[in-house]
């Protein structure tokens, strides 16, 4: 956890910009707009350089890094009017080459685009222990990179003050005395929250989400249907003040707590006492994430089918849909984060076939500060509800507030190519070309127009 982020300088940056590493390979999309940016190991430090639509070569310098680099590290820059710049080349070190950045795909900034405020803070609180900002700007100098004490028990400078001064309180906040579903909220600020989880994702449920232990361990119907002060907690099985020890942790512990007779609870499967809970009821997933293994920690019966397919599907749409308004109604929820919780409701909603509350959320989302990707989201739900003409006001919009991307244009050519609009279709092609020339993805489309016209 003291690593999972870092200030690279000149003394340190070989522990991840070594030259042999930067020889490694780079896996880059055949769909990207832009070419691949590689980083560059310079006597001023680490540069990642690439050229831009036009092929004016551009470049940033590398300011730290996210991940401990057990599985990969992300590097990230200084924007240059606050914020950070996430970049767009990650290393993999399972796969051993670097690997467009997770989430980076169809950026339109080739060396990827700058945070807002509130992103920034919301990726930096779980990465690091104390954040210091100038002027809107990140101060390297006095943050804190990696989770360290005060991440978690609060300001050491009060606990050193109370004590000299011999008073009883210790002036430290401990997690542990929270009661235990607090406890699970505490550690999910960081692991994640349902609140945290789209809601398709969750009822599918996606091997992807493997690595959100918190929000995973709280859809378990250990943690769901528990009496609150008995309910399963994160420091049962785990202690964050040391690495997990597979030959010397008890995980199975916390599960006898309920289960006190296992082989007398298994129908279907022979088991002995001392059989392993955890190797059957939280699978090591490696799928859905480049690859990467995670626990999971939606603790369920092996082969069970996905909430979509239960009677139980009520259920965790019912634990969803309050986890989502619980979030809303919490204090200090910024613009974005609001957009995305109505977001994540209202798409709830309608495919609970609530269409009409759903939709009405998702009007709200618009109304906050939605990310690009949310925007083309509650476009394509107006469409699938019938909605064709304000899912083409909504495309419409996003276009104007943001026509370097090209998501919103291809949504809407292809509503205009379904309802036969031809015309309306090669001048969304056109505006698109002239904001984005080069795009592999427009001449993919061209292709399908090229086609439909010979056809007709």
């Amino acid at each position: 956890m003291a690593r999972t982020s870092r200030r690279v300088t000149l003394e340190n940056q070989d522990l991840w910009f070594a030259p042999g590493r930067l020889e490694k390979p780079l896996s880059w999309p055949r769909s990207e707009p832009s070419p691949p940016p590689r980083y560059r190991l310079e006597p001023a430090g680490v540069f990642l350089e690439a050229r831009d639509p036009e092929g004016e070569m551009r470049r940033v310098k590398v300011a730290a890094v996210f991940g401990s680099g057990h599985r990969g590290f992300t590097p990230l820059a200084l924007g240059e009017e606050g914020g950070i710049r996430e970049l767009r080349v990650t290393f993999l070190n399972p796969k051993d080459h670097w690997i467009l950045t997770p989430g980076a795909a169809g950026d339109p900034e080739p060396l990827g685009s700058v945070k807002s405020h509130e992103s920034s803070l919301a990726c930096l609180s779980c990465h690091t222990t104390v954040l210091s900002w100038k002027e809107a700007r990140l101060d390297l100098e006095r943050s804190v990179f990696g989770i360290g004490c005060e991440r978690c028990h609060g300001p050491g400078s009060a606990h050193v003050e109370i004590h000299f001064k011999n008073k009883d309180s210790l002036k430290i906040f401990n997690p542990g005395s929270l009661r235990r579903r607090e406890q699970v909220e505490f550690c999910g600020q960081c692991h994640r929250r349902p609140e945290d989880l789209e809601p398709g994702d969750a009822l599918a449920r996606d091997p992807g989400l493997a690595r959100h232990a918190g929000a995973s361990l709280m859809l378990s119907a250990c943690f769901r249907r528990s009496p609150p002060a008995s309910t399963i907690t994160c420091l049962d099985c785990h202690s964050p003040h040391r690495n997990i020890d597979r030959g010397r942790d008890d995980f199975n512990r916390p599960c006898r707590r309920c289960h006190d007779n296992p082989p007398s609870q298994h129908q279907s499967v022979k088991i002995a006492e001392s059989s392993d809970c955890v190797a059957c009821h939280m699978k090591v997933e490696t799928e859905g994430f480049f690859g990467l293994a995670f626990t999971d920690h939606w603790i369920r019966i092996p082969a069970s089918p996905s909430p979509l397919d239960t009677p139980g599907r009520k259920e965790y749409a019912h634990y969803l849909e309050s986890s989502y308004r619980a979030a809303m109604a919490r204090p200090g929820v910024g613009p974005e984060k609001s957009s995305r919780l109505r977001l994540r409701l209202g798409t709830l909603l309608h495919m609970q076939a609530s269409t009409k509350e759903g939709l009405g959320w998702l009007r709200q989302a618009l109304s906050f500060s939605p990310l690009y990707k949310d925007r083309i989201l509650v476009a394509e739900i107006h469409e699938r509800a019938g909605m064709r003409g304000e899912a083409i006001e909504i495309l419409e919009e996003t276009i104007r507030l943001i026509p370097e991307h090209n998501r919103a244009y291809y949504s809407l050519a292809r509503i205009h190519l379904a309802a036969g609009r031809l015309g309306l279709a090669k001048k969304t092609l056109e505006a698109w070309g002239e904001a984005r020339p080069g795009d592999p993805l427009l001449e993919e489309t061209w292709t399908q127009v090229k086609r439909l016209e010979r056809r007709q």
